[in-house]
């Protein structure tokens, strides 16, 4: 909504009032979002809301995080296989519960792939994501699935991101 991004999201930086207010005490590890990830963020979600193919996730997924379209298929799988996971709070049906499996499940795939980005980078030359935001994305998704996961977090997310 505010094209930021929070990237140390853990209890110790919020206070949940009684009444539902969350304030945020830590602001260090913040981050703009462009406009072009903030869009691509966006019809990411969508596409994955709507069931699409990894074909078609590939382009918005390249927007955001500012990559090129034609990226080794191995990177582009693991790529998918992250946003994929950090998109099921949207996609899957609702109201979506946080979980330690979704979290298990999220870390791995994010760990996957920054370890197969590096190596393609190192061996091939494939350019790290050239947005503001783009590698603190996968650090504020996880750390984020893992505070709600604790707060055994269930809401229709969908709705709540004005996805519906």
């Amino acid at each position: 909504e505010h094209g930021c991004l929070h990237g140390d999201p853990h209890p110790g930086n919020f206070i949940f009032g009684d009444d539902g207010v969350i304030s945020v005490l830590d602001y260090g590890c913040t981050q703009h979002l462009c406009d072009d990830m903030v869009a691509g963020l966006e019809d990411l979600a969508r596409t994955a809301i709507r069931g699409g193919t990894d074909a078609e996730m590939l382009g918005p997924l390249c927007r955001a995080l500012g990559l090129p379209l034609d990226l080794e298929p191995k990177l582009s799988s693991h790529l998918l296989a992250f946003a994929r996971a950090m998109l099921e709070p949207v996609s899957a049906p609702q109201p979506f519960a946080f979980g330690h499996d979704h979290t298990t499940q999220l870390m791995e795939r994010a760990t996957k792939a920054k370890l197969v980005m590096a190596r393609t980078a190192l061996t091939h030359g494939v350019p790290t994501p050239q947005v503001d935001g783009a590698v603190l994305l996968m650090r504020a998704s996880v750390g984020l699935a893992a505070m709600l996961g604790q707060l055994k977090s269930c809401a229709d997310f969908r709705s709540a991101a004005g996805l519906d």
